[in-house]
């Protein structure tokens, strides 16, 4: 669930996450505007990223994770305090 994710540090810009099953990360409270953060999903299982607590992702429901398929990457951008967006690889 999303309070059992890995919370990410400031400086972890670049995150290989090893999944299995319902493993999941969460973005930084302190990530500064507009610096992107990268998970990749290595794994062969999927996986979550969570926004920081009370966020959102791409205007989605608050607090509420992408789940990260097996070979993915996603860049996170945050743009407000409760804010990310996120670009998904095809």
């Amino acid at each position: 669930s999303s309070t059992d994710a890995t919370v990410l540090k400031k400086a972890q810009n670049f995150v290989n996450m090893t999944a299995t099953g319902a493993d999941g990360v969460r973005l930084p409270a302190d990530a500064p505007l507009n610096k992107p953060y990268i998970v990749w999903n290595g794994s062969g299982s999927t996986g979550k990223v969570y926004p920081t607590v009370g966020g959102t992702l791409n205007g989605g429901s608050v607090d509420g994770g992408l789940s990260l398929t097996t070979l993915k990457q996603a860049i996170f951008i945050r743009y407000s305090s409760t804010g990310w967006t996120y670009n998904l690889t095809a």
